[in-house]
């Protein structure tokens, strides 16, 4: 059975957005369904422990009742153990279960552009699905965004790569 890391961006942050949500959590079901082992791993900042404490535990509950109870891993840079040169804390897993999970990994689908790219590293396989499309290639192209090396990078866009297109490529394949 594939294992597949999904990375999505900002869901710990943005609970009440039902549909931000749901962007995510379409790809952890079509995967599954296609017979895959699942894995949810979020990094987000550590602002304020009390508050995210009480986010943290409300997505824990939310990605259970979508049968990802134990597999799901929550980052944040707000001390806690040291992963390759940064600080971390890892919830749902110790470091050494989450980098062992990260290498046994077949492929990582990201979703967070911005994705630190020393946690990148740890996949052996990695694409970038891009969900916005012309906003991405626009922010890559005008160095408002720098995204990591990734070995396939997706998109949900139908012409971005045509001559013809209006957009930018940020000089993709």
């Amino acid at each position: 059975m594939p294992t597949v890391v999904v990375s999505p961006y900002r869901t710990l942050e943005f609970l009440e957005g039902g549909g931000h949500f749901w962007v995510y959590l379409q790809y952890v079901h079509g995967l599954r369904q296609v017979g895959c082992e699942v894995y949810w791993v979020e990094r987000f900042h550590g602002r304020d422990a009390g508050r995210q404490r009480s986010r943290v535990e409300r997505l824990l509950r939310r990605l259970e009742g979508y049968g990802l109870a134990g597999k799901v891993i929550l980052c944040t840079d707000a001390g806690g153990e040291r992963a390759q040169g940064r600080d971390y804390t890892y919830i749902g897993a110790t470091r050494s279960e989450a980098h062992e999970i990260f290498k046994r990994a077949d492929l990582l689908v990201n979703f967070h552009y911005a994705i630190d790219p020393e946690l990148l590293a740890c996949f052996r396989r990695t694409a970038l699905l891009d969900i916005d499309p012309g906003l991405l290639q626009t922010w890559m192209s005008t160095g408002q965004l720098s995204v990591a090396p990734h070995d396939v990078y997706l998109t949900t866009a139908e012409t971005v790569v045509m001559p013809s297109a209006p957009l930018p490529d940020a000089g993709l394949k």
